[in-house]
C-alpha cells in the first residue's frame, strides 16, 4: 500500500478515536517515539504500524480500511 504522510496517519487515528491511544503507546518506548517523530511518511508494513495495530486490537482488515480512509485525506 502507498505510504501515508504523518498528517494523514494522525488524522485518521483522530477521526477513529485512536489518536490518544496511539500517542500513549508510542510514548512507552523512547526509540519508537523518536523514530515516529523523525519521519515524514509511514508505511503500512512497518514493524511499528504492525505492533500498534496489535496493541490496539485491530485486525489487518481494519488497518487496511483505516489506511484507505487515510489515503483519501488531502
Amino acid at each position: 500500500m502507498t505510504a501515508l504522510t504523518k498528517r494523514q496517519f494522525n488524522l485518521v487515528m483522530y477521526d477513529n478515536g485512536l489518536l490518544t491511544q496511539v500517542k500513549e503507546l508510542l510514548s512507552q518506548d523512547e526509540r519508537t517515539q523518536i523514530e515516529f517523530d523523525s519521519t515524514d511518511t509511514i508505511t503500512r508494513l512497518h514493524p511499528t504500524v504492525i505492533q500498534l495495530a496489535k496493541d490496539l486490537g485491530l485486525t489487518e482488515e481494519k488497518v487496511d480500511v483505516l489506511w484507505t480512509e487515510a489515503l483519501a485525506i488531502n
